[in-house]
């Protein structure tokens, strides 16, 4: 039995329907991700200090002033993947947090060692 122009009507009717829902809860959580990022940017600017002393650089990485740029870089990247928000996603926001907060400080250290050492 074929489809008449009625049937083939509703199920185009059903499937818009059914696309308009899906875009609009895609575009709901852009919007809640959106607005989590912003706060929590916010959040991490001002732990942050924007300037690190180089000591404090090298503390923070856990390398004498001593290394050269590759056993930084190798202590950077242990501990960066140590403390890396992605390990964390499943656990609470505050650890969230706390885990891109420190993510950040490494980030700054290994910057300003690596403008130091160029």
């Amino acid at each position: 039995m074929p489809f008449t122009i009625v049937d083939n009507v509703i199920v185009a009717i059903i499937l818009w329907q059914m696309i308009k829902k899906v875009r609009a809860s895609n575009k709901r959580y852009k919007q809640r991700k959106k607005t989590f990022t912003q706060t929590n940017n916010d959040r991490f600017d001002a732990s942050v200090n924007k300037t690190m002393d180089i000591s404090e650089a090298y503390k923070t990485l856990g390398a004498s002033q001593h290394d050269s740029l590759e056993e930084v870089r190798k202590s950077y990247f242990e501990r960066i993947s140590k403390n890396h928000p992605d390990k964390v996603t499943h656990l609470s926001e505050e650890l969230q947090i706390m885990a891109s907060q420190i993510t950040l400080k490494l980030n700054q250290a290994f910057d300003t060692i690596k403008r130091r050492k160029l």
